[in-house]
């Protein structure tokens, strides 16, 4: 919750006092040129595991079980994962890269670097000595700036810092990968 707080409603709340306005923001986007988007990658990134057999999506859960536990894993991951990327990342720092760098590769690799910080403090990140806090740093810088700019380039080349939030986080790759664990953690029937 707080970091929903603190990187989600506080930003949001700063870009309104600032002249920020959401329904400025989605009228200016061009839904129709992006939907192609969204169903092309929401088709590859939520089949695409499954018929690779990279994770266990249909066996031994109930019916229910998926009716309860799909809904939970979007929200929890809309929420606490989405939204802050979305403020953070593609509202405010991706548009203000936009204008120092006129490159777009250039925007794409900053926006790509910054996504990784928001992985410094994950958990499994081990900071007990210099050598291991400089491997962890390392190793997150290595993994998580290609994911980032992935997600990058979608509000770089469109303008709509949106489209990743609903490929990924809403109706996509985390369905087939988290729904199982939310069935476990909420013990859902």
């Amino acid at each position: 919750i707080s970091y929903t707080v603190i990187y989600t409603i506080l930003p949001i709340m700063w870009l309104r006092q600032h002249g920020f306005s959401l329904k400025k923001l989605f009228s200016s986007f061009q839904w129709k040129r992006d939907i192609w988007i969204i169903v092309a990658y929401w088709a590859l990134d939520f089949f695409g595991p499954i018929l690779a057999g990279a994770t266990d999506f249909f066996g031994g859960i109930s019916t229910s079980q998926y009716a309860k536990g799909i809904p939970w894993g979007i929200f929890i991951n809309a929420l606490g994962a989405g939204l802050p990327v979305v403020v953070m990342m593609h509202i405010i720092f991706i548009p203000r890269m936009a204008v120092l760098f006129k490159n777009k590769l250039t925007v794409i690799l900053m926006g790509g670097l910054f996504y990784s910080v928001f992985s410094l403090f994950d958990q499994g990140v081990d900071y007990s000595s210099l050598s291991i806090g400089l491997i962890s740093i390392t190793y997150i810088i290595m993994t998580q700036t290609l994911v980032g700019m992935g997600k990058a380039t979608f509000t770089v080349v469109t303008g709509n810092p949106f489209i990743h939030f609903i490929t990924l986080h809403v109706i996509s790759a985390r369905v087939p990968f988290d729904t199982r664990m939310y069935i476990e953690i909420f013990r859902l029937k």
